[in-house]
């Protein structure tokens, strides 16, 4: 019904480890994100820093929304938060791909631009009603088992033709970083390519990770959450 949480779908809040660290992480990445937006725009605006804030306001929507998706007791339910989550994610993700640019004293150009509307149009395909396109079809939908004994939703399905390129934009900009990260290290910046460079392999690993889970390969936890 296009509000957020959404009205009208059948789930519970419960105060669970996963759900107390989103909760943690929203409160953190809002305090960062007003932080960063007010010193980016301040008598001398620094695009680097409020692009920065920007991505932590959207990581902490992501993160909020995540919950209602994790707490989600039917398909319904599932769909409709998973809607506002997903698309919190595509916007995130466009945002970081003009801040790695900016991190890199590169001015964005075509090749960000294309690489930015990529993930919001195939975003919009994504949550379009009633298509739901990361998948051709839901085969299930259950609650999965977390090590420690937490549950949360989850539904299985084969990828449609959307997901399989929103990982390819995905994969690209993975690709992009390790360029980001090589360039940094070339131009004598050898403390930021270090720290981009941990960042990137850890987005490998749930790159890898939730490629295999959501291709029903495995039912772990997604690590991008």
């Amino acid at each position: 019904d296009g509000t957020f949480p959404p009205r009208s779908v059948s789930m519970r809040f419960l105060l669970t480890p996963y759900t107390i660290l989103l909760l943690v992480l929203t409160g953190v990445c809002l305090q960062a994100g007003f932080t960063h937006l007010f010193a980016g725009s301040g008598k001398r605006p620094n695009p680097i820093v409020s692009l920065f804030g920007l991505l932590c306001l959207l990581g902490a929507a992501y993160a909020a929304s995540g919950i209602w998706v994790l707490q989600a007791q039917d398909p319904a339910s599932y769909f409709k938060a998973d809607d506002w989550h997903d698309g919190f994610l595509r916007v995130l993700t466009a945002s970081l791909i003009w801040f790695l640019a900016y991190y890199a004293d590169r001015r964005p150009g075509r090749f960000e631009a294309a690489l930015s509307a990529a993930f919001i149009i195939l975003g919009a395909f994504d949550i379009a009603p009633a298509q739901h396109g990361f998948f051709t079809h839901i085969d299930r939908f259950y609650r999965k088992p977390l090590p420690w004994g937490e549950t949360v939703a989850n539904v299985a399905g084969p990828l449609s033709w959307v997901g399989y390129l929103i990982y390819a934009c995905y994969l690209t900009l993975l690709g992009y970083g390790a360029w980001i990260t090589w360039r940094l290290y070339q131009n004598r910046q050898r403390r930021k390519a270090w720290g981009l460079l941990a960042a990137l392999l850890v987005s490998v690993v749930a790159f890898l990770n939730d490629f295999l889970v959501d291709a029903d390969v495995y039912h772990g936890p997604f690590l991008v959450d």
